[in-house]
């Protein structure tokens, strides 16, 4: 990625040496150098733009191209999560499917996408990009595409991977007998995020990002849930002209986003993990 400078205030600068020990590629310690870091001409563009060097200077010496003092508010002791709060906040989260008669405002939305952004990337590429539905009427005939494509995909491979899944077909038959929407479950939000095709690291920056606007829904009062037939689904056309990813883009998951209509009051337990320890 490289960037445009780096500058080391020596007057603020302590010569600790974190910021050496956490990107030796870039931060050079040496007798020579006094104790001061020095980052060589030939190695900035290999500089990630990641902002670690500002974030753990003690003494606010460093800034890395755009990334200074005033882009990064430090961070706040009170704010921080004990082992109690982690655990009730992550086994609370749930997948909801009952929602609200209630829009989504935009500002919530992009307010949650920039939460996102702060998902990991390999390289800190930050590429992944965000299309947004927010209303019914589009989502209604995404819906309705949706359930034709897996009415053809069960008639006419019975046997596959579409046909032979017995929730493809409950879901399909609650549709045709009830009119239930198994697919997007009434949402009133739709959100995809996609990034480019050609990338390696492509669905692993998808899965994050999503992963970290899926955590912090609920403490803007959302709820959310992966939608995996209608992932499936989005791979065919016409629904996939009709939801118009950015070109060259590839997608993982699409996730529906709303005000729940119920709060969940107890977490439920897991299996236990299956762990391989290795001898040492």
């Amino acid at each position: 990625m490289g960037i445009d400078d780096i500058i080391i205030d020596k007057e603020k600068c302590v010569r600790d040496g974190r910021c050496a020990a956490i990107c030796p590629s870039i931060f050079h310690v040496s007798s020579e150098s006094g104790g001061y870091p020095v980052v060589l001409d030939s190695e900035k563009e290999m500089c990630m733009g990641c902002g670690q060097c500002v974030a753990i200077c003690p003494a606010g010496a460093i800034t890395n191209g755009n990334i200074t003092l005033d882009t990064c508010p430090a961070i706040e002791p009170d704010l921080t999560i004990n082992e109690k709060q982690m655990i009730q906040f992550l086994r609370s989260r749930r997948s909801v499917r009952v929602y609200k008669r209630k829009a989504v405002e935009p500002a919530v939305i992009e307010k949650l996408i920039r939460i996102a952004q702060y998902a990991p990337s390999a390289g800190n590429g930050q590429e992944v990009e965000w299309t947004v539905f927010n209303g019914r009427a589009r989502l209604d005939n995404f819906v309705n595409a949706a359930m034709g494509w897996l009415k053809k995909e069960i008639q006419e491979n019975p046997t596959g991977e579409i046909g032979s899944y017995a929730a493809h077909h409950a879901i399909l038959k609650d549709w045709e007998t009830r009119k239930l929407d198994g697919l997007l479950w009434g949402a009133p939000a739709l959100l995809i995020a996609s990034s480019d095709q050609d990338s390696c690291e492509a669905m692993v920056n998808i899965t994050l990002a999503l992963s970290y606007l899926d955590l912090a829904a609920p403490a803007l009062g959302l709820g959310t849930c992966w939608t995996g037939t209608f992932n499936e689904a989005m791979g065919h056309n016409p629904l996939k002209a009709e939801i118009g990813l950015p070109p060259n883009h590839t997608h993982h998951y699409a996730m529906i986003l709303g005000y729940p209509r119920y709060p969940f009051l107890r977490l439920p337990p897991r299996k236990p993990p299956v762990i391989h320890w290795q001898a040492k």
